[in-house]
């Protein structure tokens, strides 16, 4: 089986940028609307977070916070190219935010550049995160989706020895092993249930 494209590994990777929103330092004086912002995104307003770090773009053209906030409304808007081009940005803006690599890794997913996403997710692991799994899961389904089981089952379970219960590092494996025609457990098969009916194959 291969991944399709999907909204599922968006919603991973976003949770990811939303806490590096959060914990972002250097804002520039700009802290109350990125933080308005930020909530926005949590809340489901995606064109109003878009257009608040917009706004924080226009006052400070620099501000990697901002245009990775933006990028993350774009994809939660179901707009991945334009979120490509803004994660792009913040990414050069600040090359030790983790969030831009993450977004900018699920983005490139959700339009079938995986390769590149791989090596994004590998950016982000290698900026020390606060949630290592994340980026290791991205990389494991960007894997996956390659056909590199054997790549994408070893970095899914390295997630998951730190964090036992990151969703799509779960479903990874059970994809990985199913693939590969390994046993599967029940519990592997629940994980793989649940998150592919977000993360569709084909």
């Amino acid at each position: 089986h291969s991944i399709r494209r999907d909204r599922g590994l968006s919603w991973a990777g976003l949770m990811l940028v939303f806490a590096g929103l959060c914990s972002a330092t250097a804002w520039s004086g700009t802290e109350a609307e990125l933080l308005r912002g930020a909530a926005l995104l949590s809340a489901g307003d995606f064109s109003g977070a878009r257009a608040a770090f917009s706004g924080v773009r226009r006052v400070d053209g620099v501000c990697a916070v901002a245009a990775a906030g933006e990028g993350a409304a774009a994809l939660l808007e179901g707009r991945p190219n334009d979120a490509i081009r803004v994660f792009e940005a913040a990414r050069s803006l600040r090359g030790d935010l983790c969030c831009a690599y993450v977004g900018l890794g699920t983005a490139l997913c959700m339009v079938g550049s995986y390769s590149e996403a791989m090596e994004q997710f590998r950016q982000a692991s290698a900026a020390r995160p606060a949630h290592p799994a994340g980026p290791l899961a991205g990389e494991a389904y960007a894997a996956c989706a390659l056909r590199l089981y054997d790549t994408a089952a070893q970095q899914a379970r390295a997630a998951l020895i730190s964090d036992p219960d990151e969703p799509l590092a779960r479903y990874v494996v059970a994809a990985a092993d199913l693939a590969r025609g390994n046993p599967v457990q029940a519990a592997q098969l629940d994980a793989y249930s649940q998150f592919s009916s977000r993360a569709l194959l084909r």
